[in-house]
């Protein structure tokens, strides 16, 4: 990965950057879920105010990928070729089993899940609305992906600490892990590990494309699985 000399205000901007995508992240999360939750009272409103958010998700990681192939600190913009798509999958399957130990042995201490889990899995067992799992799938496969690989791989690593990939990485993926809830060491650990297998996979070709498609995966997968147990279709 190419090294850039940046200035301290270089560095702030890099944060400030990383806050504004992170707030716009958040806005279209609570427009989608603002959506939602008024299913009961205006469904028309809802479905209204959903498929605008699907719209923004759309069109936010788009800009998403538009900005961070304009800046400057970005390395040469390389083609995603089927062996990176199978070198993704690969990445995969070494997530779901680092993160499968650390399950593994939080369930054996008693602890059933994280919060954020718990979270999401009450979210998809209460939902009724088709729409309401499509779009919140949305902001679950689509923009956190986007959004969280441009903050936590692309600003952070080339316009924050560009000269120490590894140390980003792994501030980036405390970070990460604690925007996630963890209510022990285990969860934090669950999410951090998680955070650096990304980064690795960024920093195979110092392409946020492949960290995208990685996360784009295991949300997906992971997403799609917990609809088809929790509405009873597979067992557990």
């Amino acid at each position: 990965m190419k090294q850039y000399h940046l200035t301290l205000f270089d560095r702030f901007k890099g944060i400030l950057w990383a806050v504004l995508w992170f707030m716009l992240d958040q806005g279209v999360v609570a427009l989608i879920l603002g959506g939602i939750d008024l299913e009961g009272s205006a469904p028309n409103g809802a479905k209204m105010l959903q498929v605008f958010g699907i719209l923004l998700v759309c069109l936010l990681s788009w800009l998403a990928i538009k900005f961070y192939r304009k800046h400057p600190f970005v390395s040469e913009n390389l083609p995603f070729k089927r062996d990176d798509l199978l070198k993704s999958v690969g990445y995969y399957f070494v997530l779901i089993f680092v993160t499968g130990i650390i399950s593994y042995i939080m369930s054996s201490q008693g602890i059933e899940n994280t919060e954020n889990q718990q979270l999401l899995e009450s979210f998809i067992s209460d939902q009724t609305s088709t729409l309401g799992l499509i779009s919140y799938g949305f902001v679950i496969v689509i923009l956190a992906p986007f959004i969280e690989e441009l903050v936590f791989r692309g600003i952070f690593t080339s316009r924050v600490l560009p000269e120490f990939p590894w140390l980003a990485g792994i501030i980036s993926s405390i970070l990460f892990a604690l925007m996630h809830i963890p209510t022990d060491i285990w969860s934090f650990l669950l999410y951090f590990s998680m955070s650096l297998i990304l980064h690795v996979s960024y920093l195979r070709r110092g392409q946020l494309k492949d960290s995208i498609a990685l996360h784009l995966i295991n949300n997906g997968v992971s997403y799609l699985l917990l609809i088809l147990m929790l509405k009873g279709i597979i067992q557990g």
